[in-house]
């Protein structure tokens, strides 16, 4: 069996789940699709698929030769941005 995981339009966090479940499951082994995820301060492509121009992680994915480096930090990797939560709220 055979399987990959695309994003559509995560956020940071959903990304970073996408990305670690794509690297510990020994099944997906078809490219996939994931946004690239980037905050307004730290841009790292123009041109690669991402859908927001910012984010509310406080960092930038590691992006490098068409690929999306998996975030190594506890957890998921990423810390959310407080102030952006206020900013984007919407209610």
């Amino acid at each position: 069996m055979r399987a990959d995981v695309n994003g559509s339009a995560e956020f940071g966090v959903g990304n970073a789940a996408n990305l670690h479940l794509a690297a510990s499951t020994a099944i997906v082994d078809v490219p996939g699709t994931i946004p690239v995820t980037q905050i307004s301060e730290n841009p790292v492509t123009k041109v690669a698929g991402h859908k927001y121009t910012d984010d509310i992680v406080t960092e930038s994915f590691t992006y490098e030769d068409g690929h999306l480096i998996v975030p190594d930090k506890p957890g998921l990797g990423v810390e959310i941005d407080d102030k952006k939560i206020e900013k984007y709220r919407t209610g």
